[in-house]
């Protein structure tokens, strides 16, 4: 379904599932996701459009290889607040997506965030090339993280707090761990204390293998002691193939 106000969207978000930003523009989506308690956005990919097919199976693809619980669309309001044809081509978007998933999709005013992206890409001395592919999916992250404060900021959301609280107890206490590629949470299958395993992450079956080395630890933090670098968190991970994965593809 299809929301316009914020809240009505947040009420209609699964609990602990990230959402999609998306800024659509007549050649690219720019798409930015968020941490499955709703806090960060990050930037992930810029989307070449083709056809509407096209384009929301692979927004689709995204949301379930993340199991994403929502879309929010940035919606190019005019600077005066009213909508021109932008705007009616984003809700026309959003209502044909509406008819391929169940998911939630919601609009946040996106006025500048292009501009917003730009002067942050600028600034952090990006080239020019750089800039040009991905100036789409930093625009997203703007969108989406405006629209995750606002959530925050009023309470809302569908996050409830003992759950937030419960897995940053278990990553704290050694009993999880938190997948950044996927935006979820995966138990810990080792039980020596101070352990930094390494994530094999299969991109297609979205397994998870924990893998522990002591040469690639004893190589992490050789490589940081000969830089004065003091760790305070490691996360390794590796996105490809399993085994039988692999197997299928071949």
């Amino acid at each position: 379904m299809v929301y316009d106000d914020i809240a009505d969207f947040a009420a209609a978000l699964a609990p602990v599932r990230g959402i999609a930003g998306l800024d659509l523009g007549e050649k690219t989506i720019g798409v930015a996701v968020s941490d499955i308690l709703m806090g960060v956005a990050t930037p992930l990919e810029t989307v070449r459009r083709s056809k509407f097919s096209a384009d929301a199976a692979r927004l689709l693809d995204i949301a379930k290889g993340r199991s994403l619980g929502g879309f929010l669309l940035g919606l190019p309001k005019n600077m005066d607040g009213s909508e021109g044809p932008r705007a009616q081509s984003t809700r026309a978007f959003a209502r044909n997506l509406e008819r391929l998933t169940p998911l939630p999709i919601g609009f946040w005013d996106e006025r500048l965030s292009t501009v917003a992206a730009e002067r942050a890409l600028l600034e952090g001395d990006t080239s020019r090339k750089r800039r040009a592919e991905v100036i789409d999916q930093v625009a997203a992250g703007y969108i989406l993280q405006g629209a995750l404060d606002r959530l925050r900021a009023e309470g809302l959301g569908s996050q409830p707090p003992v759950v937030y609280r419960a897995l940053d107890f278990l990553i704290r206490a050694g009993f999880a761990h938190r997948i950044e590629t996927l935006n979820a949470f995966v138990a810990c299958t080792e039980d020596t204390p101070g352990h930094a395993p390494a994530f094999l992450i299969c991109r297609q079956c979205e397994t998870v293998a924990e893998a522990e080395s002591p040469e690639l630890r004893e190589a992490l933090a050789g490589l940081c002691a000969a830089n004065g670098f003091a760790p305070e968190r490691r996360t390794v991970e590796l996105l490809g193939l399993c085994s039988r994965c692999a197997g299928g593809a071949a």
